[in-house]
């Protein structure tokens, strides 16, 4: 999982978040929380870089916000779902004012 503040077409205020997922079974989604105990599927969806979750090993991107207090650091964490519906560990990843 990479978290990057200050990547290219980003809007002030957030960061994007890159992680590549591997699962033997095809990866059918994921997701990224701030929050370690939500339940699998209530975080806010990432997307396929290729435009289609169609793979064993697949890389998503989505956006983050970034916390607002000067040298202020926050978790994020990603989690991806196969097609059989089990849904992985969580993978945390800070997110640096």
């Amino acid at each position: 999982v990479l978290v990057t503040a200050q990547a290219p077409g980003l809007k002030a205020g957030e960061a994007k978040i890159t992680a590549q997922i591997d699962d033997p079974d095809k990866v059918a989604g994921a997701e990224w929380t701030k929050d370690p105990f939500a339940a699998p599927g209530t975080g806010t969806p990432l997307a396929a870089a290729d435009g289609a979750f169609d793979g064993a090993r697949e890389v998503v991107t989505g956006t983050a916000p970034i916390p607002t207090a000067a040298g202020a650091r926050e978790l994020v964490y990603v989690r991806a779902r196969d097609t059989k519906g089990n849904w992985g560990a969580l993978t945390p990843q800070w997110i640096t004012k």
